[in-house]
Protein backbone atom coordinates (compact mmCIF):
# COMPACT_ATOMS: atom_id res chain seq x y z
CA UNK A 1 0.00 0.00 0.00
CA UNK A 2 1.15 3.97 -0.69
CA UNK A 3 1.96 5.85 2.13
CA UNK A 4 0.29 8.66 2.99
CA UNK A 5 1.82 11.36 0.26
CA UNK A 6 0.95 14.98 -1.34
CA UNK A 7 0.32 15.10 -4.90
CA UNK A 8 2.98 17.19 -6.42
CA UNK A 9 0.63 19.90 -6.70
CA UNK A 10 -2.64 20.48 -5.60
CA UNK A 11 -5.66 20.88 -7.78
CA UNK A 12 -6.78 24.13 -8.18
CA UNK A 13 -9.33 25.64 -5.83
CA UNK A 14 -7.41 23.32 -2.75
CA UNK A 15 -7.68 25.29 0.04
CA UNK A 16 -4.02 26.06 1.85
CA UNK A 17 -3.88 25.54 5.89
CA UNK A 18 -1.17 27.36 7.94
CA UNK A 19 0.60 30.70 7.60
CA UNK A 20 3.24 29.99 4.72
CA UNK A 21 0.69 28.00 3.07
CA UNK A 22 0.22 31.11 0.56
CA UNK A 23 3.63 30.70 -0.44
CA UNK A 24 3.79 27.12 -0.46
CA UNK A 25 0.59 27.04 -2.28
CA UNK A 26 1.84 29.33 -5.27
CA UNK A 27 5.51 27.45 -5.55
CA UNK A 28 3.40 24.19 -5.66
CA UNK A 29 1.34 25.69 -8.40
CA UNK A 30 4.58 26.75 -10.42
CA UNK A 31 5.51 23.36 -10.16
CA UNK A 32 2.67 21.74 -11.19
CA UNK A 33 2.25 23.68 -14.22
CA UNK A 34 6.06 22.78 -15.85
CA UNK A 35 5.49 19.42 -14.67
CA UNK A 36 2.08 19.34 -16.31
CA UNK A 37 3.80 20.74 -19.62
CA UNK A 38 6.50 18.18 -19.84
CA UNK A 39 3.66 15.54 -19.43
CA UNK A 40 1.75 16.98 -22.23
CA UNK A 41 4.71 17.33 -24.63
CA UNK A 42 5.18 13.21 -23.71
CA UNK A 43 1.31 12.25 -23.98
CA UNK A 44 1.56 14.19 -27.67
CA UNK A 45 3.38 11.15 -28.99
CA UNK A 46 2.53 7.59 -28.92
CA UNK A 47 6.02 6.41 -27.22
CA UNK A 48 5.40 8.62 -24.75
CA UNK A 49 2.01 7.65 -23.90
CA UNK A 50 3.34 4.08 -23.49
CA UNK A 51 5.47 5.12 -21.31
CA UNK A 52 3.53 7.03 -19.11
CA UNK A 53 1.74 3.14 -18.86
CA UNK A 54 4.54 1.47 -18.09
CA UNK A 55 5.85 4.42 -15.41
CA UNK A 56 1.91 4.23 -13.59
CA UNK A 57 2.72 -0.19 -13.81
CA UNK A 58 5.94 0.59 -11.91
CA UNK A 59 4.15 2.35 -8.81
CA UNK A 60 2.30 -0.78 -7.97
CA UNK A 61 3.91 -2.44 -5.42
CA UNK A 62 3.31 -6.37 -5.22
CA UNK A 63 0.66 -7.57 -3.95
CA UNK A 64 1.57 -9.72 -0.89
CA UNK A 65 4.89 -7.94 -0.53
CA UNK A 66 5.69 -5.34 2.21
CA UNK A 67 7.28 -2.22 0.60
CA UNK A 68 8.65 -0.04 3.05
CA UNK A 69 8.31 3.82 2.82
CA UNK A 70 10.25 6.10 0.60
CA UNK A 71 10.73 3.19 -1.83
CA UNK A 72 12.97 0.72 -1.09
CA UNK A 73 13.91 -2.06 -3.41
CA UNK A 74 14.22 0.43 -6.64
CA UNK A 75 9.95 0.94 -6.12
CA UNK A 76 9.09 4.67 -6.04
CA UNK A 77 6.07 4.73 -4.14
CA UNK A 78 4.41 8.38 -4.61
CA UNK A 79 1.23 9.63 -6.66
CA UNK A 80 2.77 12.63 -8.30
CA UNK A 81 2.49 10.80 -11.54
CA UNK A 82 -1.23 9.93 -11.07
CA UNK A 83 -2.28 13.27 -9.95
CA UNK A 84 -0.50 14.56 -13.18
CA UNK A 85 -2.42 11.98 -15.27
CA UNK A 86 -6.29 12.77 -13.28
CA UNK A 87 -5.37 16.50 -14.35
CA UNK A 88 -4.76 16.01 -17.83
CA UNK A 89 -7.84 13.18 -18.92
CA UNK A 90 -8.94 14.59 -21.54
CA UNK A 91 -5.64 14.60 -23.32
CA UNK A 92 -5.32 11.02 -22.48
CA UNK A 93 -8.68 9.89 -23.17
CA UNK A 94 -10.51 12.06 -25.73
CA UNK A 95 -9.27 10.54 -28.88
CA UNK A 96 -11.29 12.66 -32.19
CA UNK A 97 -13.58 10.24 -34.20
CA UNK A 98 -12.09 8.87 -37.24
CA UNK A 99 -12.90 9.83 -40.43
CA UNK A 100 -15.17 7.17 -42.72
CA UNK A 101 -12.32 7.32 -44.86
CA UNK A 102 -9.23 7.00 -42.96
CA UNK A 103 -6.71 5.43 -45.12
CA UNK A 104 -5.29 2.47 -43.33
CA UNK A 105 -2.21 3.95 -41.82
CA UNK A 106 -4.44 6.34 -39.99
CA UNK A 107 -6.76 2.70 -38.87
CA UNK A 108 -3.95 1.00 -37.49
CA UNK A 109 -2.32 4.16 -36.09
CA UNK A 110 -6.19 4.49 -33.99
CA UNK A 111 -5.48 0.93 -33.15
CA UNK A 112 -2.54 1.69 -31.67
CA UNK A 113 -3.54 4.47 -29.81
CA UNK A 114 -6.74 2.38 -28.37
CA UNK A 115 -4.78 -0.44 -27.30
CA UNK A 116 -2.25 2.26 -25.33
CA UNK A 117 -4.84 4.50 -24.20
CA UNK A 118 -6.73 1.03 -22.07
CA UNK A 119 -2.50 0.23 -20.49
CA UNK A 120 -2.97 3.42 -19.36
CA UNK A 121 -6.31 3.15 -17.93
CA UNK A 122 -5.91 -0.02 -16.71
CA UNK A 123 -2.45 1.05 -14.91
CA UNK A 124 -4.12 3.82 -13.37
CA UNK A 125 -7.03 2.04 -11.63
CA UNK A 126 -4.18 -0.44 -10.50
CA UNK A 127 -2.68 2.13 -8.83
CA UNK A 128 -6.08 3.86 -7.35
CA UNK A 129 -7.31 0.16 -5.95
CA UNK A 130 -3.73 0.16 -3.68
CA UNK A 131 -3.87 3.57 -2.40
CA UNK A 132 -4.86 3.44 1.55
CA UNK A 133 -4.72 6.55 2.69
CA UNK A 134 -8.07 8.63 2.82
CA UNK A 135 -6.67 11.96 1.98
CA UNK A 136 -4.40 10.78 -1.18
CA UNK A 137 -7.93 9.23 -2.46
CA UNK A 138 -9.79 12.72 -2.20
CA UNK A 139 -6.48 14.82 -3.80
CA UNK A 140 -7.23 12.08 -6.55
CA UNK A 141 -10.65 13.18 -7.31
CA UNK A 142 -9.35 16.93 -6.22
CA UNK A 143 -6.80 16.07 -9.42
CA UNK A 144 -9.84 15.47 -11.65
CA UNK A 145 -12.31 18.21 -11.15
CA UNK A 146 -9.33 20.74 -10.57
CA UNK A 147 -7.93 19.65 -14.29
CA UNK A 148 -8.88 19.77 -17.73
CA UNK A 149 -12.13 17.21 -17.90
CA UNK A 150 -14.00 20.07 -16.68
CA UNK A 151 -15.52 21.88 -19.63
CA UNK A 152 -14.69 25.50 -20.58
CA UNK A 153 -17.49 28.41 -19.56
CA UNK A 154 -20.49 28.43 -21.67
CA UNK A 155 -20.52 32.17 -22.71
CA UNK A 156 -21.77 32.60 -26.37
CA UNK A 157 -21.39 28.80 -27.09
CA UNK A 158 -24.00 27.34 -28.77
CA UNK A 159 -26.21 25.33 -27.37
CA UNK A 160 -25.37 22.31 -28.97
CA UNK A 161 -21.56 22.82 -28.45
CA UNK A 162 -22.29 23.05 -24.67
CA UNK A 163 -23.73 19.68 -24.74
CA UNK A 164 -20.95 18.41 -26.68
CA UNK A 165 -18.41 20.08 -24.35
CA UNK A 166 -20.43 18.10 -21.39
CA UNK A 167 -20.15 15.03 -22.49
CA UNK A 168 -17.02 13.00 -21.21
CA UNK A 169 -14.75 10.70 -22.72
CA UNK A 170 -15.27 8.17 -20.80
CA UNK A 171 -15.53 5.26 -23.45
CA UNK A 172 -13.37 5.50 -26.94
CA UNK A 173 -15.09 6.82 -29.75
CA UNK A 174 -17.82 4.21 -31.27
CA UNK A 175 -16.92 1.62 -28.45
CA UNK A 176 -19.66 1.38 -26.20
CA UNK A 177 -20.17 1.17 -22.45
CA UNK A 178 -20.72 -2.11 -22.14
CA UNK A 179 -18.03 -3.90 -24.44
CA UNK A 180 -13.71 -2.92 -24.87
CA UNK A 181 -11.17 -2.58 -22.66
CA UNK A 182 -10.61 -0.11 -19.64
CA UNK A 183 -11.29 3.71 -20.47
CA UNK A 184 -11.79 6.88 -18.33
CA UNK A 185 -15.56 5.81 -16.75
CA UNK A 186 -13.24 2.70 -14.86
CA UNK A 187 -10.51 5.25 -14.02
CA UNK A 188 -13.30 7.67 -12.44
CA UNK A 189 -15.30 4.43 -11.16
CA UNK A 190 -12.12 3.34 -9.30
CA UNK A 191 -11.13 6.44 -7.83
CA UNK A 192 -15.20 6.37 -6.19
CA UNK A 193 -14.89 2.67 -5.44
CA UNK A 194 -11.46 3.26 -3.54
CA UNK A 195 -12.66 6.07 -1.54
CA UNK A 196 -15.88 4.55 -0.57
CA UNK A 197 -13.54 1.35 0.80
CA UNK A 198 -11.38 3.69 2.68
CA UNK A 199 -13.91 5.86 4.56
CA UNK A 200 -13.78 5.33 8.37
CA UNK A 201 -17.78 4.21 8.54
CA UNK A 202 -20.18 3.05 5.30
CA UNK A 203 -21.45 6.27 3.48
CA UNK A 204 -18.72 8.96 5.27
CA UNK A 205 -16.52 11.17 3.69
CA UNK A 206 -13.38 9.55 3.40
CA UNK A 207 -11.41 12.76 4.35
CA UNK A 208 -12.10 16.37 5.02
CA UNK A 209 -11.74 17.39 1.45
CA UNK A 210 -13.56 15.14 -0.04
CA UNK A 211 -16.95 16.76 0.30
CA UNK A 212 -15.61 19.47 -1.59
CA UNK A 213 -14.39 17.63 -4.43
CA UNK A 214 -17.33 15.44 -4.78
CA UNK A 215 -19.29 18.50 -4.88
CA UNK A 216 -17.76 19.87 -7.92
CA UNK A 217 -17.25 16.22 -9.64
CA UNK A 218 -21.48 15.65 -9.57
CA UNK A 219 -22.10 18.35 -11.98
CA UNK A 220 -20.00 16.71 -14.59
CA UNK A 221 -21.39 13.15 -14.26
CA UNK A 222 -25.37 15.41 -14.14
CA UNK A 223 -23.87 17.23 -17.05
CA UNK A 224 -22.78 14.25 -19.10
CA UNK A 225 -25.97 12.46 -18.53
CA UNK A 226 -27.96 15.28 -19.53
CA UNK A 227 -26.06 15.62 -22.83
CA UNK A 228 -26.96 12.09 -23.28
CA UNK A 229 -30.66 12.68 -22.59
CA UNK A 230 -30.32 15.63 -25.09
CA UNK A 231 -28.85 13.36 -27.67
CA UNK A 232 -31.50 10.45 -26.75
CA UNK A 233 -34.32 13.11 -27.72
CA UNK A 234 -33.09 14.72 -31.00
CA UNK A 235 -35.59 12.41 -33.09
CA UNK A 236 -32.84 10.21 -34.55
CA UNK A 237 -32.81 6.79 -34.61
CA UNK A 238 -29.01 6.31 -34.15
CA UNK A 239 -28.42 9.24 -31.91
CA UNK A 240 -30.59 7.54 -29.66
CA UNK A 241 -28.99 4.36 -29.68
CA UNK A 242 -26.00 5.74 -29.73
CA UNK A 243 -26.46 7.78 -26.38
CA UNK A 244 -28.39 4.57 -24.43
CA UNK A 245 -25.12 2.72 -25.20
CA UNK A 246 -23.19 5.18 -23.86
CA UNK A 247 -25.05 5.23 -20.31
CA UNK A 248 -21.43 4.71 -17.91
CA UNK A 249 -23.68 2.11 -15.72
CA UNK A 250 -20.14 1.23 -13.74
CA UNK A 251 -19.61 4.67 -13.12
CA UNK A 252 -23.28 5.47 -11.77
CA UNK A 253 -22.93 2.67 -9.84
CA UNK A 254 -19.26 3.95 -8.53
CA UNK A 255 -21.51 7.41 -7.74
CA UNK A 256 -24.44 6.18 -5.97
CA UNK A 257 -23.06 5.35 -2.22
CA UNK A 258 -21.35 9.11 -2.36
CA UNK A 259 -24.34 10.89 -3.58
CA UNK A 260 -27.17 12.67 -1.74
CA UNK A 261 -30.96 11.87 -2.22
CA UNK A 262 -31.43 14.39 -4.57
CA UNK A 263 -28.33 13.50 -6.49
CA UNK A 264 -29.83 10.06 -6.75
CA UNK A 265 -33.28 10.75 -7.48
CA UNK A 266 -31.50 13.22 -10.19
CA UNK A 267 -29.47 10.10 -12.22
CA UNK A 268 -32.50 7.73 -11.67
CA UNK A 269 -35.08 10.23 -13.67
CA UNK A 270 -31.95 10.54 -16.22
CA UNK A 271 -31.44 6.59 -16.28
CA UNK A 272 -35.51 6.28 -16.75
CA UNK A 273 -35.76 8.83 -19.89
CA UNK A 274 -32.35 7.34 -21.12
CA UNK A 275 -34.24 3.56 -21.46
CA UNK A 276 -37.52 4.96 -22.78
CA UNK A 277 -38.25 4.56 -26.25
CA UNK A 278 -37.15 7.14 -28.37
CA UNK A 279 -39.55 9.92 -30.09
CA UNK A 280 -38.82 8.09 -33.95
CA UNK A 281 -40.84 6.07 -35.94
CA UNK A 282 -38.25 3.29 -36.10
CA UNK A 283 -37.38 1.13 -33.29
CA UNK A 284 -34.13 0.98 -31.63
CA UNK A 285 -32.87 -1.95 -29.66
CA UNK A 286 -31.22 -2.72 -26.84
CA UNK A 287 -31.65 -0.19 -24.72
CA UNK A 288 -30.12 -0.59 -21.36
CA UNK A 289 -32.75 -1.50 -18.15
CA UNK A 290 -33.15 -0.02 -15.26
CA UNK A 291 -32.41 -2.55 -12.94
CA UNK A 292 -28.96 -2.53 -13.94
CA UNK A 293 -28.26 0.11 -11.75
CA UNK A 294 -29.03 0.00 -8.19
CA UNK A 295 -31.94 2.21 -6.95
CA UNK A 296 -29.24 3.27 -4.07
Amino acid sequence: AFPAQAPAAPAAGTPASGEKSGKRKGKKGKEAAANDGVLRRLLAVRKGRDLLARALALTVPPQGTHVEPGGRGGQQHNLVLLFALLRNLRLVFDLPPLPPKADDVARQDRAEDLVVGARIAAAACDVVRRVDNPAAVAAALAAVVGGDLSPPPARDTAEDDRAAAALLPLYPPGAVAAGGGPWLAEVLAAVLVRAAAVAPTQGAAPAPSWPAAWDAFSPLLSGHLAALKALHASGDAVSAKEAQDAVPVVLIRAALPHSSASQRAAIHASLAQLTQQPPVSSPVQGAPSPAAVPPS
